[in-house]
C-alpha cells in the first residue's frame, strides 16, 4: 500500500494528496522498535502503511497491551487535537513502514487554513468521537453490571471524562 491509499486520506483530492506526501518523510521500524515513547511530547504523527504495532501503556505495574493495530492505521494523532504528552507506547510488532508528518507542519498548516489539513483533522476528529462513543457504551454496561461501588466509581469517571463544558 501508499500513502495515498491510507484510508484516512480520503477526504482529500488528488491534488492534496500529493501536497500531503511532499510534507511527509517515510520511516521503518524493526520488529520490537519502540516508535512513540509514552509520557514523551509528540513531534509527529505516524500514518502505518504497512505492518503491524503494539500499543501499550505503562499502569505503574509494567505495560499493558492495550491493542494490536494493523496497517492501514494512525499512530500519534491525539497530540495533534489535544496538545498532551504521549498517552501510550507504540512498539513495531513486524517490520512496520510508516509515512511521518510532524506536529508543527500540521498545526502551522492548520492555523493558515489549508483545507486539505483541515478535511485530515475534521476525519481524525470523526474517527476519534466514533471512538469515545464506544467507550461510552461500554462504559455503561460495565456502571450497570457492576458492584455498587465499582458502578459508583464508573459514574464518577463517566462525569469527569465527559464533563468537560459542564461547571
Amino acid at each position: 500500500m501508499e500513502l495515498k491509499d491510507h484510508p484516512l486520506l480520503r477526504v482529500l483530492n488528488a491534488t492534496q494528496i500529493r501536497n500531503f506526501e511532499a510534507a511527509c518523510v517515510p520511516r521503518s521500524f524493526s520488529p520490537g522498535a519502540r516508535m512513540i515513547e509514552q509520557a514523551s511530547p509528540g513531534s509527529e504523527m505516524l500514518f502505518l502503511i504497512e505492518g503491524e504495532v503494539d500499543v501499550r501503556v505503562d499502569t505503574g505495574d509494567g505495560e499493558q497491551l492495550i491493542v494490536t493495530l494493523h496497517a492501514p492505521s494512525v499512530v500519534g494523532e491525539m497530540v495533534l487535537l489535544t496538545g498532551e504528552a504521549r498517552s501510550a507506547a507504540v512498539y513495531a510488532r513486524t517490520r512496520c513502514t510508516c509515512a511521518c508528518i510532524g506536529i508543527e507542519e500540521l498545526r502551522t498548516r492548520q492555523a493558515d487554513g489549508d483545507l486539505a489539513t483541515l478535511r485530515l483533522v475534521g476525519e481524525l476528529a470523526r474517527v476519534l468521537a466514533k471512538r469515545l462513543s464506544a467507550v461510552t457504551r461500554e462504559l455503561s454496561e460495565l456502571e450497570a453490571s457492576s458492584e455498587p461501588t465499582r458502578a459508583a466509581e464508573l459514574k464518577a469517571f463517566s462525569a469527569k471524562l465527559f464533563g468537560e463544558w459542564s461547571d
